[in-house]
C-alpha cells in the first residue's frame, strides 16, 4: 500500500519505498502515524480549579504529530539527520530518535516528527 491522501490514518511503506518520507541517512520508513492537535490550547479556570473558558486552534491550524517506525541500516548516523524534512506539503521538524532492539539483521527505530500548519518550507 502507498501513502494515502486522507489525514489521520495510517501509513505502510514497502522496504525501501521511494514514496516513504526521506528522513535521514540510513532510516527506512516501514509504516506511520499521524495524530492531530490544536498548535493552540489553552484553558482559564475559576478559583477552584474549573475549566470557564478556553481557546483552540482552528482546525485548519492543527499540527501534525508524525511518528515513523521502521529500521536502521549500516549508513544509519543520528548526528547526520536534518532537522526537518519535508512530507505531505508541510515541513517536520525532528523531535526524537530511538533505535532499540534488534529485529533479524536490522534494528527497529522510530522517529517521532511535529509539523505545523502554516509551515511548508
Amino acid at each position: 500500500m502507498t501513502n494515502a491522501t486522507q489525514k489521520g490514518v495510517q501509513y505502510n511503506w514497502g522496504f525501501q519505498s521511494s514514496d516513504a518520507p526521506n528522513v535521514g541517512p540510513g532510516f527506512v520508513p516501514r509504516n506511520g502515524e499521524e495524530t492531530y492537535e490544536p498548535e493552540v490550547y489553552n484553558a482559564a479556570t475559576d478559583g477552584e480549579g474549573h475549566v470557564d473558558s478556553f481557546t483552540v486552534s482552528k482546525a485548519d491550524h492543527r499540527k501534525i504529530m508524525l511518528t515513523l517506525n521502521g529500521y536502521v541500516t549500516s549508513q544509519f548516523d543520528q548526528s547526520s539527520f536534518p532537522v526537518t524534512f519535508n512530507f505531505l506539503n508541510r515541513v517536520f521538524c525532528i523531535k526524537n530518535i530511538r533505535v532499540g532492539k534488534p529485529k533479524g539483521q536490522y534494528h527497529e527505530a522510530t522517529v517521532e516528527a511535529e509539523g505545523f500548519a502554516g509551515v511548508t518550507s
